[in-house]
């Protein structure tokens, strides 16, 4: 079977240092600089004013996500594999209908929660990943 390019071990603690950052810079609030927008209210490709903060968040948590879902486990096997791609799958399912019902049901400025689909996505990855995890856990010291 073909191994999957993973990150090393440590990337799952620069993730976590990442994530635990952005819920810290969410904090921050009228954060303003001048940032350069390729879309926006103002005009398209030209410096505008903002809140650095959300913008600081959504990167920093981005990060964060991907790195602690691309590492590597201690023990890596075909089982482990199995699980990865069985979290992707009901991740992607579950985050592709939650996007539906947000297209159908919120508009104007509500829809900018849009922004949030690849956050969907990673964190509901890591948690069925996880919960799969624990069950064959378990089950297997059940077993012994």
């Amino acid at each position: 079977m073909k191994s999957i390019p993973l990150l090393p071990r440590c990337f799952q603690w620069i993730g976590l240092l990442l994530v635990l950052t952005s819920l810290l810079s969410k904090q921050i609030a009228n954060l303003n600089f001048s940032l350069f927008a390729v879309l926006s209210n103002q005009g398209n490709f030209r410096f505008i004013n903002t809140d650095a903060g959300l913008t600081i968040f959504l990167t920093t948590s981005i990060l964060g996500l991907l790195f602690i879902s691309f590492t590597k486990r201690k023990q890596e096997d075909e089982m482990i594999n199995s699980l990865r791609l069985f979290s992707w799958s009901w991740s992607i399912i579950i985050s592709f209908i939650s996007f539906l019902l947000i297209t159908v049901f919120v508009y104007d400025s509500d829809y900018l929660i849009v922004m949030y689909f690849p956050h969907l996505i990673l964190g509901l990855f890591l948690i069925l990943f996880n919960i799969q995890l624990f069950k064959i856990g378990r089950r297997v010291g059940h077993e012994e």
